[in-house]
């Protein structure tokens, strides 16, 4: 049984099981990263999947809106066109939006509030009212709409801000608003790209966590068995063991 288990044969091929482990799991992780970052780029610098447990709490899905409501708040308030908005809007957001400040109305859609709240995932921001089915995350910056985040500027604002805010929520008439909502079919293309992020990420975890395990056990068997021989139980050390350690570590790294 020795001579089986501490044959050059068996300690070749353990050691041969580490490098392509290493190897394999390296080519792993890099076609991973490789993919994330092509999609990132793709999506104009939006998140994949970022190791949410569902959908519905993906960055994916709440960013979209976050930053939706951001430019189309913005966009109503500055000189920007309409081609202007459906451009930015086309990078960041895949849903339907109505946004309405006075006579500016910016659109991709005619869209009313019940169509909105009909759908699988809205957001609707109006006079002292934002709700929505969404985890919005830039809520404290619109102030200028809801007077329930003058809190936030109590503190962090400076007067002259403030003073600006306060005129533009008071100037606010009862239709402005801003419209956001995805479809089922907007929100089935969305979140497919979401589960394809997530069976990519834990395809590649899967890979790497047994090819870990496959070295590991190869690395402890040769820890027993390295420089043993079949015949006694002295240790043998052979030319590599002679040298220096920053030699040896030296070849290990390339």
């Amino acid at each position: 049984m020795k001579k089986v288990v501490r044959s050059p044969i068996l300690k070749g091929i353990a050691f041969a099981l580490c490098l392509v482990c290493v190897a394999m799991a390296a080519l792993s992780a890099g076609n991973a990263l490789q993919w994330f970052y092509e999609q990132y780029e793709t999506r104009g610098g939006n998140s994949i999947y970022m190791l949410e447990s569902s959908f519905e709490q993906s960055r994916m899905l709440n960013d979209g809106f976050d930053t939706a409501a951001i430019i189309l708040d913005n966009a109503l308030r500055d000189a920007r066109t309409q081609e202007d908005v459906a451009q930015l809007m086309a990078q960041n957001f895949s849903g339907d939006y109505y946004a309405k400040l006075g006579d500016k109305v910016l659109n991709n859609t005619s869209l009313t509030e019940e169509d909105v709240r009909n759908s699988p995932y809205y957001l609707i921001i109006k006079p002292d009212n934002i709700m929505g089915n969404i985890t919005f995350y830039s809520t404290y910056l619109f102030a200028n709409w809801d007077e329930s985040y003058e809190g936030y500027y109590d503190y962090y604002v400076d007067d002259e801000t403030k003073t600006v805010t306060v005129e533009q929520r008071n100037a606010l008439q009862p239709d402005d608003c801003i419209l956001l909502r995805l479809t089922q079919e907007q929100t089935n293309s969305l979140q497919a790209e979401w589960i394809e992020g997530q069976r990519v990420f834990n395809n590649a975890l899967m890979q790497l966590i047994i090819l870990f395990f496959i070295a590991l056990i190869a690395y402890i068997y040769l820890l027993f068995v390295t420089g043993r021989r079949a015949g006694d139980e002295e240790v043998h050390l052979v030319l590599i063991d002679r040298m220096f350690v920053e030699f040896n570590l030296a070849i290990v790294l390339c």
